[in-house]
């Protein structure tokens, strides 16, 4: 899919080109993940990033350290984080792994997140990278509105 990458320049192309904001990380803040980190590192720093946020997209979520579970801890914990500070949370499970998971734990509870009733079956459709771009950029505007 390469999803990161389109929703990240699709996001960029948005902001800078379409509306002329230069300052992109006032409403972009992509960060990468420090690689070697003890546990309470890792949920501090993944705290301190979530909390600068006001919509946290999930995608994907596969655990490259442990070939035992396809799964990421983390990507989880991160969810967890999102929900207790009551961030806006998109989930895109058509990526799958815990992406899929956190998407389907939030089909099953949508009443809880009213922002996605109308968007949530998108999320997990495979046909078409760009409508899930324009759906995600349209929960936003929604809940900026």
């Amino acid at each position: 899919y390469k999803l990161g990458n389109y929703l990240s320049g699709h996001a960029l192309q948005y902001l800078y080109l379409e509306n002329n904001i230069f300052d992109i990380e006032k409403y972009l803040y992509m960060r990468p993940f420090p690689k070697h980190s003890t546990d309470e590192e890792k949920f501090n720093y993944r705290t301190n990033m979530i909390s600068t946020c006001k919509t946290v997209i999930f995608i994907f979520g596969k655990a490259r350290i442990h070939p035992k579970s396809k799964y990421s801890d983390g990507i989880q914990q991160e969810f967890e984080i999102a929900k207790q500070l009551h961030k806006t949370i998109i989930p895109v499970g058509v990526t799958g792994y815990e992406s899929k998971i956190i998407w389907q734990e939030i089909k099953q509870n949508i009443t809880l997140y009213p922002y996605l009733e109308r968007y949530i079956d998108v999320l997990n459709e495979e046909n078409d990278v760009s409508k899930i771009v324009k759906t995600i950029l349209q929960i936003i505007t929604d809940v900026v509105s």
